[in-house]
């Protein structure tokens, strides 16, 4: 909206459009750069559409817009500069595709086909949709049969004589297919039909986006499309009038969000929150259970609200991996590794000397100086990382403020001692 209103109104000082473009574009960069960056796509299309839609009015806008993008630059540099630059550059950052390979994209069916995500969502239709490619949290292409009735007749109806369902229909359409990925997929299954995000996807900082989520921006517009038809149906007489708000109302019932959504509270132990917290010297490394990953990412809300007093190893991120290629979380040992499966539900491995000296390397590798074991959803898992660690550690935890926690781990001295074990 802030670029239309740079493009088309032009009401306001150059300037200070331009600012404020500026500074949504920076928040929206920290708040989430992937849409930023889709953004930035969809931007420029829409530069593009409003240019080859009306190509008597650039000349009259084109000062306007440069100076407004221009102000736009300058502000979003100075306050993202170097925040991008540390990003690109700066240590352990990464090169190459995070999401390899081209499985977060929407599917031909998914326009027309309901997942769990929806309130009215038929078991057939649920089937057919997990097969779409990539995971439920990324099925976001449902538009609905009533909702494509609508933007079909409003686009026929009023595409000639109202320049807003001109360009709202070019945006929704382009970003349709951009979020449709490389190639088309039929019921999950792919298609040789290449499309333009083949090509996109090469861009630099680009190449790691999902492009499904280009259809965010599909909706808006279809929404825009939308309000136009409901604009014009209130002008029309009671007999054309009903049936287009049945029409209307069928497609926002189509579209209601299954409720309840699922969510808990995330209740850390007191430990984290309480004075004992301070107690790990700060800066110095905890070896925290259960081990933070993907999987298991709450060990970091605990890190947070300790204030970041101390390092951990492992954690839900993007780093490098040893061979310099993007990897989620840390790399992995085979302490790491052990502490993931006590985490799954494995029961705990037999000390022997060989398990142990491999163990004891790992904390020293880390440079462990602090062990605690959280809660872990199962008392069972719990028990079974305690005992591990007590035979590991040589010596049983202090039970505080709830959490299992080894003070003063030295891993230098329990290395020596596993090497004089294994001989």
């Amino acid at each position: 909206m802030a670029v239309d209103n740079i493009l088309v109104g032009q009401r306001r000082s150059a300037l200070l459009a331009g600012g404020v473009l500026g500074a949504l574009a920076a928040a929206q960069l920290f708040i989430g750069e992937e849409v930023f960056a889709l953004w930035v796509v969809i931007a420029l299309a829409q530069v593009a559409v409003m240019a080859l839609l009306f190509p008597r009015q650039v000349p009259g806008k084109v000062r306007y817009a440069a100076i407004a993008f221009g102000a736009a630059a300058v502000v979003f540099v100075a306050i993202a500069a170097y925040p991008l630059w540390f990003q690109l550059t700066g240590p352990q950052h990464v090169t190459g595709d995070i999401q390899s390979g081209n499985r977060y994209l929407t599917d031909l069916w998914n326009f027309v086909t309901p997942t769990g995500v929806q309130a009215l969502a038929p078991l057939p239709a649920r089937r057919l949709a997990a097969q779409f490619s990539g995971n439920f949290a990324e099925t976001n292409g449902y538009l609905g049969i009533p909702l494509i009735l609508i933007l079909s007749f409003t686009v026929v109806r009023w595409a000639r004589s109202n320049p807003v369902v001109r360009a709202a229909f070019l945006l929704a359409l382009g970003a349709i297919v951009l979020s449709m990925g490389s190639r088309v997929h039929v019921a999950g299954q792919v298609t040789g039909i290449r499309l333009p995000w083949a090509a996109l996807q090469r861009l630099p900082l680009l190449q790691s986006a999902v492009p499904n989520r280009f259809a965010l921006f599909a909706i808006f517009f279809c929404a825009l499309l939308l309000g136009v038809f409901v604009q014009e149906a209130l002008r029309w007489g009671w007999a054309w009038r009903v049936p287009a708000a049945l029409l209307v109302v069928a497609a926002l019932v189509t579209l209601a969000p299954r409720l309840a959504v699922p969510a808990g509270d995330v209740r850390a132990p007191r430990f984290f929150t309480g004075p004992a917290v301070r107690g790990v010297p700060e800066g110095s490394v905890v070896l925290v259970a259960p081990f933070p990953g993907p999987q298991t990412a709450t060990p970091m809300t605990w890190q947070a609200l300790a204030g970041m007093r101390y390092r951990m190893p492992g954690g839900y991120f993007v780093g490098p991996g040893r061979d310099g290629r993007p990897r989620y979380g840390a790399t992995p040992n085979l302490l790491s590794g052990q502490l993931g499966k006590l985490n799954a539900g494995a029961a705990a491995p037999r000390m022997d000397p060989r398990r142990r000296l491999a163990y004891t390397y790992n904390l020293v590798q880390w440079r462990v100086g602090t062990v605690v074991v959280g809660p872990m959803g199962d008392h069972r898992k719990q028990a079974r990382t305690t005992r591990m660690l007590t035979e590991l550690l040589r010596r049983p935890p202090s039970t505080q403020d709830g959490v299992q926690v080894w003070w003063n781990v030295r891993p230098q001295r329990l290395l020596e001692q596993a090497v004089r074990e294994v001989g």
